[in-house]
């Protein structure tokens, strides 16, 4: 007993002893083919390192053959069999696109690569990114691509990429209305930088989300620190939006010159005049263009006013700024007629044939000097020298009314047919025409037409004079109350109580019409009509 039992001792030693030294050999083996593999790696990524570094050396060098591009060109499908990692294939399609930028016949093998390195690498969002730019790179976006580039946008979740992804969306149209823009995903706007929340911000003022979006602004300027373009965008957003006294604020955080324009003109407007005037008078001293142009229109004193125009044309730096232009316009009205047109014409930053407001002053001091012909002469050739400017065709249109030249005016009005413009203005000058020819349906069918936000005084006034016209003097008065309201001075709201008090005297209510001419001579006492028709009726 005692001999079988040392016997089945012995065997189960043996047995674990042979186990033991099976496993040892296994782990040996499989700590050697690891050490092969590693080492085969090492071997692998030092090979695609060694490559990669002669690679760039040789591009440094490069003289622009064609044997040059095939050699490297085959260096670079070298290090493609040798690609270990995104990493890796990243640093090859880095360098095939520029060579392809160097060598345009290269960039087939640019996006050969990266063709191979989505298949290695499917689910890459970095290579999904260059592979997205690469797409739509010297291309408009057509069907095929924009399908292939939405799915692929699918697979870019990632909030490092939303800045690539917002830039795809946009060439893509997605913010081309309100309505697509709605329909992008609200993770594209999740990464918190400063970029996406002003964009986001914007979106948010397109879809009306001001609350919202105001809220993003905050946000904005309230972090740990924003840029100075965030705090600009900030103070603008303010500025557009009605907060004044914010945007003020903001720009004074900024504290650069720019800001401190913005920052008086933000104060002017929140009726903070004098703070406003401060700001400009400091920038003045330094001459700020913008700040001498604003003071020169602020003040009410004229030897001010041609003062500080005088220093802001005799700036020694040439510019070519909207504060100089019409700086040089204004001031040119101290002047008589010689110097003024002198100094019109040969300021050398403001030729007259490319600065359409400096030749409409030259022609309308021109105008003063001659026949009614030669002006109308010179009317067309101003229009033809600057074609499409809409500011100097409201002038033209009003010379040719104030000239009486309703031919001419017919002629404008079809070139206007020609441009197919069917804006309020314009239809406003056609129904005065329209008076002026007696048919009196069709310019009231044209001023009732004329949009809320465009109807000012002159729309009322003058369908008072249609109503007045019809013998309606109770539907006239509406219209002139109508005038009076919105009427820009007290000079035109004279003249329009004048016309109220004629129509109530057309009616018989002789106290409403001494009521309007009490009125017309308390707005404008030099109003000599008003003064002699009020003495009839007293």
């Amino acid at each position: 007993m005692k001999q079988n039992k040392s016997g089945g001792i012995l065997r189960i030693t043996l047995f674990a002893g042979l186990i033991l030294l099976v496993m040892s050999a296994v782990t040996l083996a499989v700590f050697i083919l690891i050490e092969r593999n590693s080492n085969a790696l090492t071997r692998q990524q030092d090979s695609f390192n060694r490559i990669l570094r002669e690679y760039d050396e040789a591009f440094k060098e490069l003289y622009l053959t064609e044997r040059e591009f095939d050699r490297l060109n085959g260096e670079l499908d070298q290090l493609e069999k040798k690609a270990i990692g995104v990493e890796a294939w990243l640093s090859i399609i880095k360098r095939r696109r520029a060579l392809s930028a160097l060598h345009p016949p290269s960039n087939a093998n640019y996006k050969s690569t990266i063709e191979k390195a989505i298949a290695v690498y499917p689910s890459s969002q970095a290579i999904l990114a260059v592979a997205a730019a690469s797409l739509i790179k010297n291309t408009a976006a057509n069907r095929e691509t924009e399908a292939i580039l939405r799915d692929w946008l699918s697979q870019l979740t990632n909030v490092s990429h939303n800045n690539m992804r917002l830039a795809f969306h946009v060439i893509l149209g997605d913010f081309n209305s309100p309505e697509k823009a709605l329909s992008l995903s609200s993770d594209l706007f999740t990464d918190g930088t400063e970029l996406i929340t002003v964009n986001l911000a914007l979106l948010k003022t397109l879809r009306g989300d001001y609350r919202g979006a105001l809220s993003d602004v905050h946000a904005l300027v309230n972090s740990r620190s924003p840029s100075v373009n965030t705090l600009r965008f900030a103070a603008e957003y303010h500025y557009d939006f009605g907060d004044l006294k914010r945007s003020a604020e903001i720009f004074n955080i900024i504290n650069d010159e720019k800001a401190m324009v913005r920052q008086a003109d933000a104060l002017f407007l929140a009726g903070y005049k004098d703070a406003a005037g401060i700001i400009w008078n400091i920038l003045a001293a330094d001459s700020n263009e913008t700040s001498l142009y604003n003071l020169a229109v602020i003040t009410e004193l004229p030897e001010e006013k041609e003062a500080f125009l005088e220093k802001l044309v005799n700036l020694e730096t040439i510019s070519n700024s909207e504060s100089r232009q019409f700086g040089l316009i204004r001031y040119s009205r101290f002047l008589d007629y010689d110097p003024a047109v002198a100094l019109l014409q040969k300021t050398a930053a403001f030729s007259p044939n490319k600065y359409p407001y400096i030749d409409l002053e030259i022609c309308k001091r021109h105008a003063k000097n001659q026949i009614l012909g030669r002006q109308i002469a010179e009317t067309w050739k101003l229009l033809e020298r600057h074609e499409g400017n809409e500011e100097l065709y409201k002038w033209a249109f009003w010379h040719l009314f104030f000239q009486r030249s309703y031919n001419e005016v017919k002629i404008l009005l079809d070139r206007m047919d020609m441009y197919s413009l069917k804006l309020d203005w314009i239809n406003i000058y056609r129904a005065i025409y329209y008076m002026s020819e007696g048919d009196l349906d069709k310019a009231d069918d044209l001023l009732r037409a004329v949009s809320d936000e465009n109807k000012s005084w002159y729309v009322y006034a003058n369908l008072g004079r249609i109503m007045e016209e019809y013998l309606s003097s109770g539907r006239a008065i509406e219209q002139y109350e109508l005038a009076y309201n919105t009427s820009p001075n007290p000079k035109i709201s004279a003249k329009i109580q004048l016309k109220i008090a004629r129509c109530y005297s057309s009616i018989n209510k002789p106290a409403e019409a001494r009521k309007a001419y009490k009125n017309a001579l308390e707005l404008d006492p030099e109003n000599l009509s008003a003064r002699l028709e009020a003495d009839r009726v007293y």
